[in-house]
C-alpha cells in the first residue's frame, strides 16, 4: 500500500493505493488519520465507487488494485 498526504492552506488530501492483486490492510499511520470515519462526500476520486471505498476504509483495508483520494 502506497499512501501520502498533501496540504495546501487548510486543505489536506490523503491518497491511498493498493498496488497488489490481493486485499491489503491500511497502514496504522493512515488508519489514525481516518479514525473519525470517512463520508462519501470526502471521497474525491476512487477506482471503485465512493460507497465501496468508504466501506473499505472503515474496515481498514483496500481491495485489490483499489485507490482512493480522500479530503481530510
Amino acid at each position: 500500500v502506497y499512501s501520502f498526504t498533501r496540504t495546501s492552506g487548510d486543505d489536506t488530501i490523503l491518497v491511498i493505493v493498493n498496488l497488489t492483486d490481493k486485499t491489503a490492510q491500511v497502514p496504522a499511520e493512515v488508519a489514525q488519520l481516518l479514525e473519525d470515519g470517512v463520508g462519501e462526500s470526502q471521497v474525491l476520486l476512487s477506482t471503485y465507487d465512493a460507497v465501496h471505498s468508504v466501506k473499505s476504509v472503515a474496515r481498514g483495508e483496500l481491495a485489490r488494485w483499489e485507490g482512493v483520494v480522500i479530503q481530510l
